[in-house]
């Protein structure tokens, strides 16, 4: 197993299995190099994570958590109240550490990444979700709008 030194940036080098060893017998492990304290980071902070705002509600997506739905319905995870927006509008899907929206509704979802033109996902299609951008449920985008959600997919280290 290899570990990166968070102080010196040094590479350490650990023979499979030693791991549990180490840290039983000294406590924790230190860099081969510079002595410092070796942090080992959970898997789940390599794998990826969509962070979604919609007012003063913030969700991650990740592959604990790999379903969001939104729409008018209090059954959903994010609720839109406008009459443009579906009961059960559309859904954000984790897979195989990426994020696809799919879209259940009758107006259609647009979505706007960061640097780019708008795209107008419909009923039963995806769409991958990357960088950052704003979801638009039912109407097209409009900056600030109370009714959009703002998106960042956040890689793991």
């Amino acid at each position: 197993m290899i570990i990166f030194c968070e102080e010196c940036g040094a590479k350490n080098n650990l023979e499979s299995g030693t791991l549990t060893t180490i840290i039983k017998k000294a406590g924790s492990l230190k860099c081969q190099n510079c002595g410092d304290t070796l942090i080992i980071s959970p898997v789940q902070d390599f794998q990826s994570r969509l962070e979604l705002k919609y007012k003063d509600q913030v969700i991650e997506a990740n592959k604990r958590r790999s379903i969001v739905t939104m729409g008018r319905d209090p059954e959903n995870d994010i609720v839109i109240k406008n009459r443009l927006v579906s009961r059960f509008h559309a859904v954000i899907l984790c897979r195989k550490d990426k994020f696809v929206l799919i879209d259940e509704s009758k107006n259609g979802t647009f979505i706007r990444i960061r640097g780019k033109n708008d795209t107008a996902v419909n009923r039963d299609m995806e769409f991958r979700l990357s960088g950052q951008g704003i979801i638009s449920p039912g109407q097209k985008v409009v900056p600030n709008s109370q009714d959009t959600i703002q998106f960042t997919l956040l890689k793991g280290i």
